[in-house]
């Protein structure tokens, strides 16, 4: 990881939302 952090960070969040909201 040099810079794109926040993009990781982005798509983390974009994968463990709707993982988190799908068995809910």
């Amino acid at each position: 990881m040099r810079r794109h952090a926040s993009l990781t960070a982005l798509l983390l969040a974009a994968i463990a939302l709707p993982l988190a909201a799908a068995p809910a």
